[in-house]
């Protein structure tokens, strides 16, 4: 504590409170850049996912296509042989 009594007895006042400033800014930069890391990693892994889900979309909507397309067509089968079935008077 002595040291940094005499320190400012011979630099002056304003000389010590500028370089506490200086390190504080510094530390608060330090912590800011973290912040941004975990930032660019946390955005990476969300485009990530969202690419993960984009392509699970788009395999469900050829899956889902392809069903609907399979029972189109199995559709316009049973129309072609579906005969009118008879009536109860047919069967008295």
């Amino acid at each position: 504590m002595k040291d940094i009594s005499d320190f400012i007895s011979s630099v002056g006042f304003p000389i010590v409170v500028c370089l506490l400033m200086i390190y504080q800014q510094q530390k608060m930069s330090d912590s800011y850049i973290e912040i941004v890391e975990s930032l660019k990693e946390l955005i990476n892994d969300n485009t990530k996912a969202i690419t993960l889900l984009i392509n699970r979309a788009k395999e469900n909507d050829t899956r889902l296509m392809t069903i609907y397309s399979n029972s189109v067509k199995d559709g316009e089968k049973n129309e072609d042989k579906q005969t009118t079935s008879p009536t109860v008077s047919d069967h008295q």
